[in-house]
């Protein structure tokens, strides 16, 4: 089974979910300084997932995962991830796609956007209190989802 857990690129939702997913990251909330040692991996992993498919790992059950940052064309992009799966004949059961588009908060995008302008310092601890913000949501969301995936596998 393929798990795509894809977003818009601009949170690190989708590389969180995936390390969750394969029990690289714990459930519970990390504290803010292993967080901050963290955040920029995860940039550089939604910045090269950006219109691309990122394979990250497998998980105990051999289930593939994947993170994919669709921006601003999710509709277009979507599909067309889709008609590629048609023609390598596999079937849409055999692919889960995690839509995380909607998890994420302004404390984490002004982060970024210090961190971008080479203010690292109170950039991360930005990024890091958006997250541990984010982090009861989205284990909410994976909880729900793992019930389909482990089932599906």
């Amino acid at each position: 089974m393929y798990v795509v857990y894809y977003g818009i690129g601009n949170s690190f939702s989708g590389s969180m979910a995936a390390k969750i997913h394969l029990n690289q990251l714990p459930q519970h909330k990390p504290d803010e300084h292993q967080l901050k040692s963290l955040l920029p991996a995860f940039l550089e992993l939604e910045e090269r997932a950006f219109g691309r498919l990122i394979y990250i790992g497998s998980d105990s059950h051999g289930n593939q995962v994947f993170l994919m940052n669709v921006g601003a064309a999710e509709t277009i992009i979507l599909p067309a991830f889709k008609s590629v799966f048609d023609l390598l004949q596999i079937s849409q059961e055999q692919v889960i796609l995690v839509d995380l588009t909607t998890v994420n908060n302004s404390l984490f995008y002004i982060g970024r956007f210090l961190y971008k302008i080479k203010l690292k310092v109170p950039g991360l601890t930005l990024m890091a209190l958006g997250i541990n913000k984010l982090y009861d949501t989205l284990n909410a969301m994976l909880e729900d989802k793992f019930k389909i995936i482990f089932k599906r596998s």
